[in-house]
C-alpha cells in the first residue's frame, strides 16, 4: 500500500500550489480548493520520491493542509489500497 508521501508547498503563485508526492512516483497537484468547480486537482506519475524535489517548493506538513486537501490525500491512499 502507498502509505508514504511528502507534501510540498510552492514558493511561487501557481495554480498547483500544493504537490503531494507518493513513494511510488505518483503525485497529486492541487490548489486549496480541489473540490470546487474553479478549483484544481490533477494526478500524474513519474517523480522520483527520493530524488531532488526542491523545484516543487518547500516541504510542508500534512496537518497544515485544509480539510479538502487532506481528503484528496486520504482518497488517493484508499484508491491505492483497493486497487
Amino acid at each position: 500500500m502507498n502509505k508514504t508521501f511528502k507534501v510540498f508547498l510552492s514558493k511561487e503563485p501557481v495554480i498547483d500550489y500544493i504537490t503531494v508526492v507518493y513513494e511510488d512516483g505518483n503525485y497529486t497537484a492541487m490548489d486549496n480548493n480541489p473540490f470546487y468547480p474553479q478549483g484544481f486537482c490533477q494526478h500524474g506519475e513519474g517523480l522520483n520520491y527520493n530524488g531532488d524535489l526542491s523545484h516543487l517548493g518547500v516541504e510542508g506538513v500534512y496537518t497544515s493542509l485544509n480539510i479538502d486537501c487532506r481528503k484528496v490525500i486520504r482518497q488517493d491512499l484508499l484508491i491505492e489500497r483497493e486497487g
